[in-house]
C-alpha cells in the first residue's frame, strides 16, 4: 500500500481527501442506490418469466425445481422461501410475457444507469439520442442474460 501512494506521490490523508472529493462530486452514493434499485426491481420478473416459459416448455422435467435449487444456493433461506410463495402464486403462461417485458424494461433501466454513472465518472457527456441509448441498453442487457445459459 505504502509503495502506491509514494509512486502517486500521496500521502494518505492527500488520497482519502481525493477519494472523497471524486465520492461527492459524482453523486457515488446515490448512483449506486438507483443501480441497486433497477436490479432489484428487475429480479422477481426475471424470475417469474424464466419460471413461466420453463412450465410452458414442459420439455425437461424438473427444470423448474433444478432453477429453484440454484436460487436457494445463492439466496438466504427465508428470501428463497418467499421466492416460492411468489412464484407459486403468480406462474401462468399470459404472465409471461409480461413479466419477460416488465425484465426488460427495468433491466435495461439499470444498464442505462450505468452507463450514466460511467458517463459521469469519466466525466463524458451523452451524445446520443435518448432512444439509440436505451436501444444499447436493451441489447447490452440481452447479451449478458445470453452469456448466463448454459452453453
Amino acid at each position: 500500500m505504502t509503495a502506491i501512494l509514494k509512486l502517486a506521490g500521496l500521502s494518505r490523508r492527500e488520497l482519502i481527501c481525493s477519494i472523497w472529493r471524486g465520492t461527492v462530486s459524482n453523486n457515488v452514493v446515490n448512483r449506486a442506490a438507483e443501480l441497486a434499485f433497477w436490479f432489484l426491481l428487475g429480479f422477481f420478473p426475471m424470475l417469474l418469466s424464466v419460471t413461466s416459459m420453463v412450465s410452458m416448455l414442459r420439455s425437461a422435467p424438473g427444470l423448474q425445481a433444478t432453477l429453484m435449487k440454484y436460487i436457494g444456493e445463492v439466496l438466504p433461506s427465508t428470501a428463497t422461501s418467499l421466492v416460492r410463495q411468489v412464484l407459486a402464486q403468480t406462474t401462468g403462461s399470459g404472465r409471461a410475457w409480461f413479466s419477460l417485458l416488465f425484465a426488460l424494461w427495468s433491466s435495461s433501466s439499470a444498464t442505462s444507469g450505468l452507463i450514466d454513472t460511467l458517463n459521469a465518472i469519466y466525466d463524458v457527456k451523452e451524445s446520443r439520442p435518448w432512444w439509440k441509448s436505451r436501444l444499447i441498453a436493451v441489447a447490452w442487457r440481452s447479451q449478458w442474460g445470453y452469456s448466463l445459459l448454459p452453453h
